[in-house]
């Protein structure tokens, strides 16, 4: 009987670190069309850009051309129900015009206020993403012209940005206290149109009450 007892309790220390790990094996949610009717997105037309609604899609397109160096951007976006103080994933699958160092397009995940958003933006070449960051990315086939763009969070380490499946950067943690207003959304400039096609998102565990 001893012995019996023995087993069981070393099966279960075996045991302990694996149902640990399962509790942080997150799986991706499902994309769902942009325009699903959950969604409430910016909707406008104005000198420097337009954003509608399609039957599935949303669409942005930049009306102003960059001229002397000044560029006019135009954004859409609509809020998400996530904190981004705790473990997370919100993704957006984009169909641009065209990408180069002048047509570059941004995914928007954080509305900072009525003139001011936070972004990550793809020319191709550099991924550009908060605060001022920049690195290199390799130049990522795409399927009928989308890229995916995601950012995801676990354990409440930094945040992981990917393009089509493939890690590009990450942001460090300490700037959740900046995102506290999540979103999905489009950034276009100098004449570029985008779709943005699917979404998705999900909360996948609260922030501790520390980091509120």
């Amino acid at each position: 009987m001893k012995k019996i007892t023995f087993l069981l309790a070393c099966l279960m220390c075996m045991l302990m670190p694996l149902t640990i790990a399962a509790q942080s094996d997150y799986q991706i949610p499902q994309s769902v069309p942009a325009n699903n009717g959950e969604l409430d997105w910016l909707i406008y037309k104005d000198r420097n850009g337009e954003a509608k609604i399609g039957k599935k899609e949303v669409t942005l397109k930049s009306l102003k051309k960059t001229r002397f160096g000044l560029s006019y951007p135009c954004t859409t976006y609509a809020k998400i129900p996530i904190n981004m103080q705790g473990d997370f994933y919100i993704s957006a699958t984009f169909k641009p015009s065209k990408i180069d160092i002048d047509h570059p397009f941004g995914f928007v995940f954080n509305n900072v206020g009525t003139t001011q958003v936070h972004v990550i933006m793809f020319d191709g070449q550099f991924c550009t993403y908060p605060v001022n960051e920049r690195v290199r990315y390799k130049n990522i086939k795409s399927k009928n012209g989308t890229y995916k763009v995601s950012i995801e969070r676990r354990n409440g380490g930094d945040f992981i940005v990917s393009l089509n499946g493939l890690e590009v950067c990450t942001m460090p943690a300490y700037l959740a206290q900046m995102f506290n207003s999540p979103c999905v959304g489009a950034y276009e400039v100098n004449k570029g149109e985008i779709k943005i096609l699917e979404v998705s998102y999900e909360q996948w565990a609260a922030p501790a009450e520390a980091d509120y």
